[in-house]
């Protein structure tokens, strides 16, 4: 929550008795994190003013300062950075979210795998890039969980090989080993034993299944622990 020492936009008799026409529930969020969502800035020098002026209560007032376009964390911009220093030292961007409180959660991978170093590095470039001053933000640069949705084309190329379960949008899902991840879509092999005419014992049968990649819903990698 950022200290307002002055306003740029009116004097301090005027904020005062804006303050003081302001209200209740609108001068007084019943917590931090509910004044913070709502852009309300701390003005206590104006306290023992107001306490004079209008009888106000002890606790110090919570004014809501005007939206800032210019001043908003912006989605687009984070992407920008992280996939310019990506471009030059390897890997890709998996997704990019800023929440209305400015929780700004960064998902990146490589192809042989991101290092918490390189995390940290990220990291670094976007809190040198943003100012505290103008907005308070909380981050978070790390790689996306094995338990997460595969969401781009990269991280398909990565888990070629791999156990998956796909779900499509028609409602049916597939097990199997990604075999090929290309322009229209994945390559899924399900490999199972089954009974086949005119012989006694089950044997192994191999299913090719071509998915586009529009009938896909989500792709997770399942996750074995057989050596």
């Amino acid at each position: 929550m950022r200290v307002l020492k002055s306003c740029c936009w009116c004097s301090p008799s005027a904020i005062i008795r804006r303050m003081c026409d302001m209200p209740t529930k609108m001068a007084w969020p019943c917590h931090r994190k509910h004044a913070e969502s709502t852009g309300f800035c701390l003005l206590s020098h104006c306290q023992r003013r107001v306490d004079m002026e209008k009888g106000g209560p002890q606790a110090p007032l919570l004014f809501p300062t005007p939206c800032r376009p210019d001043h908003m964390i912006d989605n687009a911009t984070i992407r920008n950075w992280v996939e310019e220093y990506l471009s030059e030292t390897g890997g890709f961007l998996v997704d990019v979210t800023v929440s209305e409180g400015a929780d700004i959660r960064v998902l990146v991978d490589a192809p042989e795998g991101m290092p918490i170093s390189r995390c940290v590095q990220i990291s670094r470039l976007i809190e040198d890039r943003l100012d505290r001053d103008v907005q308070d933000f909380a981050l978070q640069v790390s790689t996306p969980g094995l338990d997460q949705p595969l969401k781009i084309r990269p991280q398909y190329d990565k888990n070629v090989g791999r156990q998956v379960k796909v779900q499509l949008h028609d409602g049916h899902s597939l097990e199997g080993m990604l075999t090929e991840a290309g322009d229209d879509g994945i390559v899924v092999e399900h490999k199972e034993k089954r009974r086949i005419e005119g012989r006694k014992a089950k044997e192994w049968v191999t299913d090719r299944h071509e998915l586009a990649w529009d009938s896909i819903a989500t792709t997770k990698v399942k996750i074995s622990f057989k050596q």
